[in-house]
């Protein structure tokens, strides 16, 4: 299949998914938003009301369920095949979001606690940082994606600069290799001060 005809596959899936997860959070907000009077303005079921038709209800959870099973990460990796940078990047979000908030998360009921758990890069635990860099890159998000590289591992730092240090003195950067190997020492520290 030409990669055109994989875009189009890919968009009709999305487009799909963002019409259900639409109609499933306007049913559920009105089947659970108490009715406060009459008002002004007049109820058009977004559903065809008939024999035919399932039960609301019914309807609901079977949404609910089938977009439980399609994995965030399964929906990253088919739109960055495809060459949909921005949309993988959308749903690499909502994975790490959805595991943050997640009843095996760490459950955010204060603001001032979800600033503070995004700034030490919570949303990044347990989603494809690999990919992730690499959609920031095609977006040419360079400043994110150093935030990324900086707050994901430590332990990573540590190994960079070790390799930055290794390569200059192996091309005799001798003054280059000293401030690496400076860098290095300085972020050991940091991390058993930290530790």
């Amino acid at each position: 299949m030409e990669l055109r005809q994989r875009e189009k596959a890919a968009n009709l899936v999305f487009t799909l998914l963002d019409v259900l997860k639409h109609w499933l959070e306007q049913e559920t907000e009105r089947v659970h938003k108490p009715s406060k009077g009459k008002s002004k303005r007049v109820y058009r079921p977004t559903s065809p009301i008939g024999g035919n038709s399932w039960p609301m209800e019914s309807s609901i959870k079977r949404i609910e369920r089938l977009l439980a099973r399609i994995p965030f990460s399964l929906c990253a990796v088919a739109a960055s095949k495809v060459g949909m940078h921005a949309r993988a990047l959308q749903y690499l979000e909502m994975e790490g979001r959805s595991k943050v908030t997640s009843p095996g998360g760490a459950n955010m009921t204060d603001q001032s606690k979800e600033v503070s758990k995004f700034l030490k890069s919570q949303f990044l635990d347990g989603i494809d940082l690999q990919l992730t860099q690499k959609m920031l890159g095609q977006l040419s998000d360079f400043d994110t994606m150093i935030f990324v590289a900086q707050k994901s591992h430590k332990s990573d730092m540590t190994r960079i600069l070790a390799e930055d240090a290794a390569e200059r003195e192996m091309y005799e950067d001798w003054e280059g290799s000293f401030q690496a190997y400076e860098r290095l020492l300085d972020s050991r520290l940091s991390n058993e001060d930290e530790g």
